[in-house]
């Protein structure tokens, strides 16, 4: 399987996205992480979809399936990977990303299944965490869990949900307001980070009104303990959807959507913006 498109960049450069073969429940190459389920998700125009769900990254890896149950060992800086570490220095000299290191594979787990009218999925990351200055070096454990679902309300509703969230888990969480740590010093700490989201899709006519809330926090508190100037940082994120999707043949959708975002900053500043798009 060998997939691409011209998104790269932010637009106009061609960007490979899935490159991968399987064999008798092995999958080996770049491809949606293990970490992660679509279940949950309702459907939107814009393209990186809610917040605060697991599982948007395609990263280099080797897994395993069997039955409903998926393990892998996947790149910790692969395409669009959960960083260490998000590469800026504080005036402080308390500094993000200095000599990050990765020695370790990630390792990520999933069950999904299904039954009758409801399909639900859950799984879990653990990732080593590490720098190396040639003079000090530190490593700890980041972690990250997610679970969720969806189910049919008849034949025309069906209702969705997804929460993930843990300690050092970074971008393994769509839209993350933080690194998975900060140094200082020595010393590497992870940063907590939580969200999810629930949406409802009904069908109308040739297609399905969808409306959705997502929700993506992190807390900045140890940080901003240790002297980080994370002041002007997003803390909270909202993300509001509402659509009409729908397709005139199998390979053609459209589609128009509003949509309202909310950011609250770690000083307690807030703001908010409306969108509008047609696909």
């Amino acid at each position: 399987m060998i997939e691409g498109d011209f998104y790269g960049d932010g637009g106009g450069t061609f960007r490979l996205r899935h490159a991968y073969g399987r064999w008798n429940g092995i999958t080996a190459g770049q491809t949606w992480t293990s970490f992660g389920s679509f279940v949950g998700d309702t459907p939107t125009l814009d393209f990186t979809g809610p917040v605060g769900r697991a599982g948007i990254n395609r990263q280099a890896q080797l897994r395993y399936s069997v039955n409903h149950f998926h393990i892998a060992l996947e790149a910790p800086n692969g395409a669009l990977s959960g960083n260490s570490f998000d590469g800026s220095i504080d005036p402080d000299n308390i500094v993000l990303d200095a000599d990050r290191k990765d020695s370790l594979p990630d390792l990520t787990l999933r069950y999904e299944a299904g039954t009758g009218s409801v399909n639900y999925a859950t799984g879990a990351v653990l990732r080593q965490v590490a720098f190396d200055d040639g003079d000090m070096d530190d490593s700890t454990l980041g972690w990250g869990a997610f679970a969720g679902g969806n189910v049919e309300l008849g034949s025309a509703t069906t209702l969705r949900a997804l929460v993930s969230g843990g300690e050092g888990i970074g971008t393994y969480m769509n839209n993350s307001l933080a690194p998975a740590a900060y140094r200082v010093g020595d010393e590497l700490e992870t940063i907590t980070g939580w969200g999810g989201t629930v949406g409802l899709s009904q069908k109308v006519g040739i297609g399905a009104i969808n409306v959705a809330y997502s929700y993506v926090e992190s807390d900045w508190d140890e940080a901003l303990d240790d002297g980080l100037s994370v002041s002007g940082r997003d803390e909270e994120r909202e993300l509001m959807y509402l659509n009409y999707i729908w397709s005139p043949t199998e390979r053609m959708t459209y589609g128009v959507e509003v949509a309202h975002a909310m950011r609250t900053t770690v000083a307690g500043d807030d703001g908010a913006a409306p969108e509008f798009r047609v696909a």
